[in-house]
């Protein structure tokens, strides 16, 4: 079985891993976010709560053309008043893996690599509209993301749930890789598929979905 990471992990994350790729120093084409809005307040996000709980399921063929089968739980816990710690419980056992920061109404995630955490990298923000992209690079990867729907229906074990559809497309040394995610703003990460292509075909490599949260 392989280790997990957030979103991708959980993609995971995406998330939703940070996005598998932890791509950062932002080059942002923010056309309808509201660059003039100060606002850190998590309200828009009202799942950033310590305590807050979610599980995941993971069906993973990272490497092999085996499906492997895991269980991902992610608890949030207050690390100021716009930032929150996220620690995720596998079967390799739980280390903080990175923390959420709320700037401008905008999510952002860091990612711990040795006990230091990476720059911050957007994930969402309120008002997306379909087609508003960015970039993230990170040394010899590249990730573009464009946001492909602002109502997709994704229907999990835990309910239906209307999200934000986003692709993640990442270039570098690893190849080529798309991350699918949906994101619901009062909930958090849903659902993330990860493709990888090799010779021009699309493999899914792992698929995320919420099964359970506690609040």
């Amino acid at each position: 079985m392989k280790k997990q990471s957030h979103f991708i992990l959980v993609l995971i994350a995406v998330l939703f891993t940070g996005l598998i790729f932890s791509c950062n120093k932002d080059s942002n084409n923010d056309n309808n976010n509201n660059s003039n809005n100060n606002n850190t307040s998590t309200d828009n996000y009202p799942w950033m709560k310590t305590g807050n709980e979610w599980r995941y399921n993971s069906l993973s063929s990272l490497l092999t053309d085996t499906i492997t089968d895991a269980a991902i739980k992610l608890i949030v816990r207050q690390l100021s008043s716009n930032s929150f710690v996220y620690r995720v419980y596998n079967d390799y056992g739980s280390n903080d893996s990175g923390v959420y920061v709320v700037s401008n109404d905008t999510l952002y995630i860091q990612s711990y690599n040795y006990g230091v955490l990476s720059a911050k990298q957007k994930l969402f923000y309120i008002g997306m509209h379909v087609g508003d992209t960015w970039v993230t690079t990170n040394q010899s990867t590249t990730c573009t993301q464009t946001v492909l729907s602002v109502n997709d229906v994704v229907t999990t074990p835990l309910g239906t749930f209307t999200c934000y559809r986003v692709r993640s497309q990442a270039t570098g040394n690893t190849g080529f890789n798309e991350t699918y995610y949906d994101v619901e703003n009062h909930v958090g990460d849903i659902k993330g598929n990860t493709y990888l292509n090799n010779s021009g075909t699309d493999s899914l490599i792992q698929s995320v979905f919420i099964q359970h949260k506690n609040f």
